[in-house]
Order: C-alpha cells, then structure tokens, then sequence
C-alpha cells in the first residue's frame, strides 16, 4: 500500500481533511505498522490495504488520541491485530477447520487472547 492510500484510507476513517496532518499521520502509521510486524502480523497482510487499513487507522488514532497524550493502544486496536494474526497463521490455537479450512476466530477466544491487557 502506498503512502497517500494509507494516508487517505486513515483520514477517511478518522473524519480528517486537508493535507496539514499528512506527515504526522504518516509517522504514526509507520509505529503502527512496525509494532504490527514486531507482533506476528506479515509484512505481507500489513500492505494489503484491504485487509489492514482499518486497524492501522484504529493504532494511529489511539496513538494520536486527538492530543489527550495517552499514547497507548486500545482493546479494540489489539483484538483486531490478534485476528491478523491468526489470518497469518491459522493453525495457531487450532483455528483449522476439519477440512483445513481457516474458522473465524470468536469473540471469547480474542478475550482470552487479550485478557492480560486487562491487568
């Protein structure tokens, strides 16, 4: 995925116009994404803009956070990133089906996947 289809896909999501938070936006895309492939997501599935926009949309925000100064991600962030993951590498937690198909991952599973961000 290019640069300005990353940077206009974010600003779709997060309601931004004008050119004036390009680079900004750009610069915290680049955390999101290396913090994505740091956590198991492929390069590959990261540039599939389809398939990635959404969470690296949903990073930039939170990192962003609209000036609050929190600067850490969110459960949403990390429950999408775990379903990355496991499109990645489906035979991780038994996420094969009987025919080898890949099933979706469940709502229970990603709590139990993200319930240490609890702590």
């Amino acid at each position: 995925m290019y640069d300005t289809e990353l940077i206009d896909g974010i600003k779709t999501r997060l309601g931004i116009t004008g050119m004036y938070h390009d680079e900004l936006l750009l610069a915290y895309a680049d955390d999101v994404k290396a913090y994505l492939l740091s956590g198991g997501v492929s390069q590959t599935l990261i540039d599939n803009g389809e398939k990635s926009i959404g969470v690296i949309a949903r990073g930039v925000a939170d990192l962003w956070n609209y000036g609050a100064g929190d600067g850490k991600f969110s459960d949403v962030f990390y429950q999408r990133m775990t379903q990355l993951r496991f499109l990645d590498n489906p035979n991780e937690g038994g996420r094969v089906g009987g025919a080898g198909d890949v099933v979706a991952i469940t709502n229970e599973e990603i709590d139990d996947y993200t319930e240490c961000l609890d702590d």
